[in-house]
């Protein structure tokens, strides 16, 4: 059926997230068209209407002219029915001059309505149009932030790595040195007592502890002279763990 411009005034469009919904507007917007269509047809066809009733008014104006030139009996005659014909084709031109003002008005409030939906439709699609260019920005820029954080973290463990394996270098190096000290004074000690390098090689009796009985930590008041000790305790097998620091390299190995 044809729309009205009530139906124009009272129109409404679902609201979704976005905005009006594209379907409904697209489906008005048909409905706009194809009424304006009709109004445009009926429009054509009530000037088709006009432009008869004048040329009908015309002729009749013809007619009334040769009723006056005839004689005055024979007008008398005609008058009345002329004038009727006449106020019957006025009558008809009013209407139609009613009907096509009351079209062309509504011509234009549809053109109206047209316009305002076209700018609803062009304010939807930029509006969702500038949300999505949003949405994929902060996309964007979210990636670039996890991108960042996860390399800053990836650093920051390698930096650890590097440290680890620095101090792991370093107590490697310190400990190879320690052994290297320890052998070295147990061999220059082994000498003093005028014994090889080789431990195996000390009797058994002379390393034994001097004294028969145990001596009570709060007995000894003064610091024993190690040149007056006859005897050496000894020297116990200190096993270590060198798996965490590496093969030895050949300058280490020389320390056995």
């Amino acid at each position: 059926m044809p729309i009205s411009v009530s139906d124009i005034d009272n129109v409404s469009f679902a609201i979704t997230k976005k905005g009006y919904d594209v379907d409904e507007v697209d489906v008005f917007l048909e409905k706009v068209a194809n009424g304006v269509g009709e109004l445009i047809n009926t429009i054509e066809n009530l000037r088709a209407q006009l432009d008869n009733a004048e040329q009908s008014d015309f002729v009749v104006d013809e007619v009334e002219e040769e009723v006056f030139d005839d004689s005055s009996e024979d007008f008398d005659d005609l008058g009345d029915d002329a004038k009727k014909i006449i106020a019957e084709k006025e009558s008809l031109i009013n209407k139609l001059q009613d009907q096509l003002q009351a079209k062309q008005a509504d011509d234009a409030a549809i053109s109206q309505a047209l316009i305002v939906a076209q700018r609803s439709a062009d304010e939807i699609v930029a509006k969702a149009n500038t949300k999505a260019d949003i949405t994929i920005q902060d996309a964007h820029d979210e990636a670039d932030r996890i991108v960042n954080r996860a390399e800053s973290e990836k650093q920051n463990i390698l930096a650890a790595i590097s440290k680890l394996e620095e101090n792991r270098e370093t107590c490697r190096n310190n400990y190879a040195d320690m052994l290297r000290d320890f052998i070295e004074d147990a061999n220059l000690k082994l000498n003093n007592l005028g014994f090889d390098d080789d431990v195996s090689a000390i009797p058994y009796e002379d390393i034994q502890p001097a004294v028969s009985e145990p001596i009570a930590f709060e007995d000894i008041q003064t610091p024993v002279d190690l040149g007056q000790t006859t005897a050496v305790e000894p020297i116990g097998v200190v096993e270590k763990d060198m798996s965490g620091f590496g093969v030895l390299s050949d300058e280490d190995d020389d320390i056995d």
